[in-house]
């Protein structure tokens, strides 16, 4: 629409009630999971991301090691504010496929923020990587209020947002989640998520979220 950019023109079909039935696909260069979250909160259930005229993924051997630590260095802020202890229990290369912008924005980025925002002050979180066969698989464990069952089922629904504050009454949108899973399944990938809630298990409560790679 002509004047409006693509977030004024969505919420222009969004009011328009002969318009609500028709589904439409948000197109984007954004790389920036905000922008994509924000997507979701407005109805889109689909998206495209651009990157430099591409209209997929470009795949690449990655070092998951390195893929961390740049991570971990975006979110400082985020870990130092908490006095929360990262330790990354292993120091060899690990190669993965991937793509590095949305592996780091998107997914590692995702995964520590909630490590983080559900974790309580001066906590620590483990970070752990095993390969079995053909698989690579990275393990993020934090020793957190974990999450209910009743949530865990919903975890990954665009359709049931499943946000919650953190122990320092932190927001979010609930749309991370599913972003992550769609990225994952883009690096013919898969995640799994453990978790035991404060009140169920008072003595050993966190959540384990295992980012599962194929090998090169």
């Amino acid at each position: 629409m002509p004047e409006m950019d693509g977030f004024q023109s969505s919420n222009k079909i969004n009011e328009d009630l002969n318009l609500e039935e028709i589904p439409y696909i948000f197109l984007t260069a954004q790389t920036d999971p905000e922008v994509i979250v924000k997507c979701f909160e407005m109805g889109v259930r689909d998206y495209i991301g651009i990157e430099e005229g591409k209209n997929k993924l470009v795949m690449q051997d990655l070092d998951l090691l390195v893929m961390l630590n740049k991570s971990l260095f975006f979110l400082k802020h985020l870990w130092k504010e908490k006095n929360i202890e990262i330790k990354i229990h292993f120091n060899q290369p690990v190669i993965n496929k991937g793509e590095p912008i949305s592996l780091i924005n998107s997914v590692l980025n995702n995964v520590f923020t909630n490590a983080i925002k559900f974790s309580y002050s001066g906590d620590k979180i483990d970070v752990n990587c095993r390969q079995e066969g053909n698989k690579i698989i990275l393990l993020i464990r934090d020793y957190g209020i974990g999450i209910p069952p009743e949530i865990v089922k919903d975890l990954f629904s665009i359709e049931k947002p499943t946000t919650r504050q953190g122990t320092n009454e932190e927001t979010g949108t609930g749309f991370g989640m599913p972003l992550l899973k769609k990225l994952m399944e883009a690096f013919e990938g898969e995640v799994e998520v453990k978790s035991k809630d404060i009140e169920s298990f008072p003595d050993n409560h966190g959540t384990t979220l295992s980012l599962i790679f194929p090998k090169p």
